[in-house]
């Protein structure tokens, strides 16, 4: 008997238009008023992923830290995202934050400043095959259901 297969993520970036973004990233070029404000935009977009969370920020840093193998504490979390002071985040804190919260916008920013396009990897692809699976069946359901209902109305125009 095989594993059930997880659901495709209905928010999944499709694979061509996922290449369709990198390639009109590759043609627009950040200015340097944006990337002055970079570590601000990611602040705010780890602030927004914090808040989504469905964990508090105490458990948040105590997974963090369990990645790290050192401590990180709340406060530190609040630093990290306060609109009014924001506080360099170090890049193994923002790329275990990442992970901990399931969340990359952060890393997309950094990403598209450098002008590169970022994919989560092989998973990207097999969700992207499964969905599309998922759709296959769905539609092959649907002409299944005209055809019956078509059967059904044909039985009835010669009686």
């Amino acid at each position: 008997m095989s594993k059930p297969k997880p659901p495709a993520d209905s928010r999944q970036l499709g694979l061509w238009d996922a290449v369709r973004a990198a390639e009109a990233l590759r043609q627009r070029s950040p200015q340097p008023a944006e990337l002055g404000t970079l570590e601000a935009a990611v602040g705010r977009s780890l602030a927004e992923g914090l808040r989504q969370s469905p964990h508090s920020r105490w458990q948040l840093a105590g997974q963090v830290s369990h990645l790290l193998g050192r401590e990180v504490s709340k406060h530190m979390l609040d630093k990290y995202t306060s609109q009014e002071a924001p506080h360099h985040c170090p890049p193994d804190v923002l790329a275990a934050l990442c992970r901990v919260l399931q969340w990359r916008e952060p890393l997309h920013l950094l990403a598209e400043a450098a002008g590169l396009f970022c994919l989560p990897g092989p998973d990207a692809l097999r969700a992207e095959i499964e969905r599309l699976e998922e759709e296959t069946r769905r539609l092959k359901n649907e002409k299944h259901k005209r055809r019956l209902f078509l059967k059904e109305m044909e039985g009835k125009a010669c009686a």
